[in-house]
């Protein structure tokens, strides 16, 4: 299993190899396989709500019935990390040297950013305009004009991985990683 999501107490996804998608209603006590007939592997899921979600890797799929069936999308990068979305229409994925941004629930994607210096490994937005991603290098990235332009923070960390980065508001964020792993980062100036 490569991703968790959950949209509340009781109902969630996880995601992994061979295209094998899981979901509880149950809050992770059984869990029921969901077939989504492609054998990429998933290392990404995530749920606007009970019914609207994508799961990402090497294919992109989308379900508007909790999963039950599962379609197909277009992409433009070649291995999806990581999945934002703040509505049903509006979204973000990262990996490799690019993140794409879909404003119809992903019926079309649209770069908003590339560059050979990054291998990015994950992607937040926490409103339509401010999201941060971030990969090797110590690099994190953010943008206040949903993803039309990004500008570099400081990191303490030149050569750290970083996999995942999480903010709770708009100044309060999290990063996990490091040179190695093992390591935690937290910003409180929005990760200047």
């Amino acid at each position: 299993v490569n991703s968790v999501c959950f949209i509340s107490e009781s109902n969630g996804w996880a995601v992994g190899e061979s295209g094998i998608i899981f979901n509880t209603t149950n809050g992770g006590i059984n869990w029921n396989a969901q077939q989504s007939s492609l054998s990429t592997w998933f290392n990404a899921v995530r749920f606007v709500n009970n019914s609207t979600g994508w799961a990402a890797g090497t294919e992109i799929v989308k379900t508007t019935n909790s999963g039950i069936n599962w379609i197909t999308q277009p992409t433009e990068i070649n291995e999806v990390r990581s999945i934002s979305f703040i509505s049903p229409y509006t979204g973000w994925m990262a990996g490799g040297t690019k993140v794409i941004k879909t404003t119809d629930s992903g019926e079309n994607w649209i770069t908003v950013l590339e560059s050979d210096q990054l291998n990015l490994k994950t992607v937040f937005f926490i409103s339509p305009q401010t999201g941060w991603t971030a990969g090797k290098y110590g690099k994190i990235l953010k943008t206040t004009n949903g993803g039309t332009d990004w500008t570099e923070g400081v990191f303490p960390d030149d050569y750290a991985i970083l996999y995942s980065v999480y903010f709770s508001s708009e100044s309060t964020g999290y990063a996990v990683g490091g040179l190695g792993g093992g390591k935690i980062y937290k910003t409180t100036n929005g990760g200047d």
